[in-house]
C-alpha cells in the first residue's frame, strides 16, 4: 500500500497502482444486493400506450402495479436472478381504447412468462422464457 503511486475508484472498484503494476479490488454484487434494488416502482418503455403499465416490488412478497387500464395485485419469488410471478388478480375496468386493451392483454402475458430479472442502474430487465426481454426504468411518480 505504500508503494501506491495512483489510485482510481468507480461505484463498485477500487484500482491501486505503483507505476508498474495494478492491483483491481471489485464488488461483486450479491442476489441480496440486486433483490433489494428490485424493491421499487418500475414502468415499462418501448412501444407502449399511455398510461405505460407499472409494476412495483414490495419486501414482503407482494407485486402491485397498472395495466395501463386496470390495477394488479399478486404476489412474486425471487431466487436470484429467478424471478417468478403467482397468478395476478386485475381490477375489471372496461380499456379506454382498443390500443390499451391489447397492450393489457400482452403485458399479463408477458409477465406469465417471466424467467429472470437483472438491475442496472434505474433499469429493470425482464427475461421471458423465450429469451425475449422487456425493459422498466424506476418510476418517479
Amino acid at each position: 500500500m505504500n508503494a501506491a503511486r495512483g489510485v482510481s475508484f468507480g461505484a463498485a472498484t477500487l484500482v491501486l497502482s505503483t507505476g508498474t503494476a495494478r492491483l483491481v479490488y471489485s464488488k461483486k454484487e450479491t442476489a441480496m444486493d440486486m433483490t433489494t434494488r428490485l424493491h421499487t416502482r418500475w414502468r415499462l418503455v418501448g412501444d407502449v400506450t399511455d398510461p405505460a403499465p407499472t409494476l412495483e416490488f414490495a419486501e414482503d412478497g407482494h407485486v402491485s402495479g397498472d395495466t395501463g387500464c386496470n390495477r394488479l395485485s399478486g404476489r412474486y419469488t425471487v431466487d436470484s436472478p429467478a424471478l417468478t410471478f403467482s397468478p395476478l388478480a386485475t381490477t375489471r375496468r372496461a380499456c379506454i381504447s382498443a390500443d390499451l386493451q391489447a397492450q393489457e392483454t400482452a403485458f399479463l402475458a408477458m409477465l406469465a412468462r417471466v424467467r429472470r430479472y437483472a438491475v442496472s442502474g434505474a433499469q429493470l430487465v425482464l427475461t421471458l422464457d423465450d429469451g425475449r426481454t422487456c425493459t422498466f426504468v424506476r418510476s418517479m411518480d
